[in-house]
């Protein structure tokens, strides 16, 4: 899945991308190694900001504003990727108590 490589996609298809692969894997991987995979599904939103800063001109040297734009759409759009919705406080507190 090397979509940060892939600046001719837009960002549905990237959500796309993403949702395929990553969220039966969090699903999976989450019930036993919590901690491990939140680390894991970091990495994806380190490349979605590769990926920004790749196909937008104005993010290409600011990559404080391309993780600022990050956060706003997750903040704005919590369910639209897989990963967003796998919390990690949620999911280690389960994991301790289960």
């Amino acid at each position: 899945m090397r979509f940060h490589l892939r600046s001719d996609l837009s960002f549905n298809d990237i959500t796309k991308m993403i949702n395929a692969k990553a969220g039966p894997w969090a699903a999976y991987y989450g019930r036993f190694r919590p901690s491990e995979t939140a680390y894991v599904l970091f990495h994806i939103d380190k490349y979605l900001v590769r990926w920004a800063r790749r196909k937008y001109k104005h993010l290409r040297r600011a990559p404080r504003r391309a993780w600022r734009t990050l956060a706003e759409i997750r903040r704005t759009r919590p369910g639209l990727l897989a990963h967003w919705r796998w919390d990690m406080r949620t999911r280690t507190a389960a994991a301790r108590a289960g």
